[in-house]
């Protein structure tokens, strides 16, 4: 049986660790000179408390897993770690999102690939029913945008406020964004409710943390 406080600390240290090492160092060491030391911790403190007993798909009270934790954060190594340990692929928060919108929000194309070659559900939708594609599209995240599609996206799916991928990145006149879902096979008809460019969905999408909190959250 999974010791549940380690299941805890899992989440718990491992995101401090990752915030204490900083998001954009973190995810580009090479580039930052960053000591490897400190990203050594990390991983080795992941693979120690797994090897320990710690449940890999133990939520936090936000229902956050460490794996849509790493995936939002760009930590490559750390999602390769949690998915070869068993890591649901499919989880979701208090909010319905997965570690794949995590990724595909933050541009980390790296590990929407390992995501997906692992199951990962293109599809998925959160309370609000945004997708991943829906995410990438509004952030003109392109070469994720592409990656969906070819996944089997669905490019005309619509959010609760009628928005499809084609509206998310209209918004923010992402134009090869919008130019590679066209060739996916959008459709564009928008319609008068989902054209409201001030919808609370988007503006909130434009202000993510690691929290997930870049959607609205679910009425619970």
């Amino acid at each position: 049986m999974k010791n549940p406080g380690k299941n805890i600390l899992l989440i718990a240290m491992v995101s401090a660790l990752i915030l204490s090492v900083g998001a954009a160092a973190y995810s580009a060491i090479p580039e930052t000179g960053m000591s490897n030391a400190a990203y050594t911790d990390v991983l080795k403190t992941v693979e120690t408390l797994i090897a320990g007993g710690s449940d890999v798909n133990a939520k936090n009270d936000k229902g956050e897993t460490t794996l849509m934790i790493a995936s939002f954060m760009g930590n490559d190594e750390i999602v390769d770690v949690l998915l070869s340990s068993g890591a649901d692929v499919n989880a979701k928060d208090n909010n319905g999102e997965t570690a794949l919108m995590a990724a595909a929000f933050a541009g980390n194309g790296e590990i929407v690939d390992d995501l997906m070659a692992n199951g990962a559900d293109v599809n998925e939708k959160n309370c609000q029913k945004v997708t991943a594609l829906m995410l990438a599209s509004l952030r003109g995240n392109l070469n994720i945008v592409r990656t969906l599609i070819a996944g089997g996206a669905d490019v005309n799916a619509k959010d609760t406020k009628e928005k499809t991928a084609l509206i998310y990145a209209s918004f923010k006149d992402h134009a090869d964004t919008v130019d590679s879902l066209l060739e996916g096979g959008a459709k564009f008809a928008i319609t008068i409710k989902a054209a409201d460019k001030k919808s609370t969905i988007m503006t909130a999408a434009l202000n993510s943390t690691l929290s997930g909190s870049y959607l609205l959250s679910c009425p619970h």
